[in-house]
């Protein structure tokens, strides 16, 4: 009898190192994953930058500012209560521990099969100028290859056969957050996820849609900031058009219930309606 197989497949091609990764991060079964979509009205933010003659283009906008904002916004909404802050949360050894401050680590590309970020800290406290210059600074030292925080750990797992690239992870995982234990010395960045990771998938022309959390991250939440779109908005008992930019978030349940994910909604929400206290 022909054995024949299920899948007609191709041979497989090279793994990079960050394919590896990809590979050993994610479980088939046990996910605590929420998903939250949100829709922010951005026209009253977009109009202060007008105002101050930043720019004139909606385009422009979300190309130059919409990370450093949303940074901004989201610093701002996680620290403004004690059910919101709950959020900058890690769990350890089955207890959940807050942590002293808010970092976020933004993805970046450096080639199409290969991803890094740049992490920011203390959002809340930094403009939206400081943000932009700091990302953009950042990220530009990133793809010249003058700053690659996870230079030395791919080079690990460039050589490291993938079917072991689990158990790495997980071994990383369980000593850097478990144990709490800083393995800068042997070429893993300190505490290199952050808080929240935050991925801007819009700058791919993607409308919407949901990350998935990576379990040796321990982190207890990614956003997706997804294409800023001109949308009919019903306003009272009119339909207007504006630009509203969508949010894909997604939180880990064991960290997270709803009422800490709706204080976290209703100040984003609030932000964007009162860009004043977003851009001083």
């Amino acid at each position: 009898m022909l054995i024949r197989s299920n899948v007609d497949l191709l041979p497989a091609r090279p793994a990079s190192a960050w394919r590896k990764i990809s590979m050993g991060s994610w479980r088939p079964t046990g996910d605590s994953s929420v998903f939250v979509e949100l829709d922010l009205t951005m026209d009253a933010l977009i109009e202060r930058w007008r105002s101050r003659g930043v720019f004139a283009d909606p385009r422009q906008f979300e190309r130059r500012w919409i990370n450093p904002i949303i940074a901004r916004m989201l610093g701002l909404a996680i620290q403004s209560s004690p059910e919101s802050r709950q959020v900058n949360s890690i769990i350890r050894w089955g207890r959940v521990y807050p942590r002293r401050r808010l970092e976020l680590f933004f993805h970046a590309s450096i080639s199409p099969e290969d991803l890094s970020g740049v992490k920011l800290s203390d959002p809340e406290t930094k403009s939206v100028e400081v943000l932009s210059d700091e990302f953009n600074s950042r990220l530009s030292a990133l793809r010249s290859g003058e700053e690659n925080p996870f230079r030395k750990v791919k080079q690990v797992f460039r050589f490291l056969p993938g079917a072991l690239s689990r158990l790495v992870l997980d071994l990383t995982s369980l000593i850097s957050y478990g144990l709490n234990l800083d393995l800068s010395a042997v070429g893993l960045p300190r505490d290199p996820f952050g808080s929240i990771m935050v991925t801007n998938v819009g700058s791919l022309g993607i409308d919407g849609g949901f990350t998935i959390i990576a379990p040796y991250t321990r982190i207890p939440c990614v956003v997706a900031i997804c294409t800023l779109q001109a949308k009919p908005v019903v306003e009272g008992d009119q339909v207007v058009v504006r630009q509203v930019l969508r949010l894909g978030m997604t939180f880990d349940h064991r960290i997270v219930d709803g009422v800490h994910i709706a204080k976290l909604i209703a100040e984003l929400k609030r932000l964007s309606a009162n860009p004043a206290e977003v851009m001083p």
